[in-house]
C-alpha cells in the first residue's frame, strides 16, 4: 500500500493556527502532508523555517512525504519570457533542494498551459520551452534524490501525448508523471458546454482531443497522483465520489503503476467547505478500492 498524503490552503493561516492544524491532521489519522508551494517558500526562504517545519510535522506524529512546486504564468516551465527564465528555473533548482532538505522524494513542476499572459504562441515553441527546463533541471533532480513529476492538466501541452514525448525524450528515472484525476476526468469527454479544456484549447485554435484513457497510456510511468473529484467541467477540487470519476476503475489502475510512490489528497476542504476529519476519512474509504 502506498501512503497517502493530504493537501491544504496554509496560506489562509499563520504559523500558530497552522501548528493547530497539524495537530487535527494528525489526531484522525493522517500520516502524511503535501510539501505544498506555500511550505517550500517558507523552507526556501529561511532554513530557520526548515527546522520549524520539522518539529512541527514530527510533534503531530507525521512527515512530509511528497512536494508541489509553484506554479502559474511565470513559474511554469513553458515560460517563452527570456528574461524571466533564469530566476524560474533558479526557484525550482532551489525546492528541489528544499525537497532533499525535508527528506520529499518526489516533486510536481507544471509544464504549463497556454496563457492569454504569454500573448499568441505555438504549441511547439511552449513545448520546446518545457524540453530546455527540464535540461536544466533533471540533473539538479538526480543531486538532490527527488523525482521531477510532470503533470497532466488541460491544455496541448500537458495531454499524454505531450507528457510522454518529454518521458521518452529523458529516459530519466529522475523524470515521471503526476496523473491527476480530476484533470482526466476534464479532458475525458466533451460535457456539451464551454469548461476548462475547450477554453484552453481555443487558445491554441485546436480542437479538444478528448482522452478517456489517459490513466491507462501514462501508467508506466505514473510516480505520484493528484486524486479529486469533478463534475467534467471545471477543476472543482471535491472529494471523492461526489463528482463523475468512476472511482474503481481509477484506483484499480493505480494499483497496477509500477513507479507510483505516493497518493495525494487534492481535495481543497477550505474553498469547498470540507473538514479535515471528512477529507481524511473520505481518502481512507478511497483506499479501500486501491486493489
Amino acid at each position: 500500500m502506498v501512503p497517502v498524503t493530504h493537501v491544504f490552503e496554509w496560506a489562509e493561516y499563520s504559523e500558530k493556527a497552522r501548528k493547530g492544524l497539524f495537530r487535527e491532521f494528525g489526531q484522525v489519522g493522517a500520516k502524511h502532508l503535501v510539501l505544498t508551494g506555500q511550505l517550500l517558500g517558507l523552507v526556501m526562504q529561511k532554513n530557520a523555517h526548515a527546522v520549524a517545519l520539522k518539529q512541527e510535522i514530527a510533534d503531530a506524529g507525521m512527515s512530509f512525504n511528497d512536494g508541489h512546486a509553484l506554479f502559474g504564468a511565470y513559474d511554469d516551465l513553458c515560460l517563452p519570457f527570456e528574461e524571466y527564465r533564469p530566476m524560474m528555473i533558479s526557484r525550482h533548482s532551489l525546492a528541489l533542494e528544499a525537497c532533499a532538505l525535508m527528506e520529499v522524494k518526489t516533486l510536481t513542476i507544471h509544464v504549463g498551459n497556454g496563457n492569454a499572459t504569454y500573448g499568441e504562441r505555438s504549441v511547439e515553441e511552449l513545448h520546446l520551452n518545457v524540453r530546455r527546463g527540464l535540461e536544466a533541471l533533471l540533473p539538479v533532480a538526480e543531486r538532490c534524490g527527488v523525482v521531477i513529476c510532470i503533470e497532466n492538466i488541460w491544455s496541448p501541452l500537458n495531454d499524454s501525448a505531450a507528457l510522454l514525448d518529454h518521458i521518452e525524450f529523458f529516459n530519466s528515472p529522475w523524470l515521471g508523471i503526476c496523473y491527476d484525476a480530476g484533470h482526466a476526468n476534464l479532458m475525458a469527454r466533451d460535457p456539451g458546454v464551454e469548461g476548462a479544456a475547450s477554453k484552453q484549447w481555443a487558445y491554441f485554435k485546436k480542437p479538444v482531443q478528448w482522452d478517456d484513457n489517459l490513466l491507462e497510456k501514462i501508467l508506466p510511468h505514473v510516480v505520484n497522483c493528484h486524486l479529486h473529484d469533478n463534475l467534467g467541467v471545471v477543476d472543482d477540487h471535491i472529494l471523492p465520489f461526489q463528482g463523475t470519476i468512476n472511482w474503481e476503475r481509477e484506483m484499480s489502475l493505480l494499483a497496477k503503476a509500477p513507479r507510483l510512490q505516493v497518493i495525494q489528497n487534492e481535495v481543497l476542504p477550505l474553498r469547498k467547505g470540507v473538514s479535515i476529519t471528512d477529507m481524511v476519512s473520505s481518502f481512507d474509504d478511497l483506499m479501500k478500492l486501491y486493489k
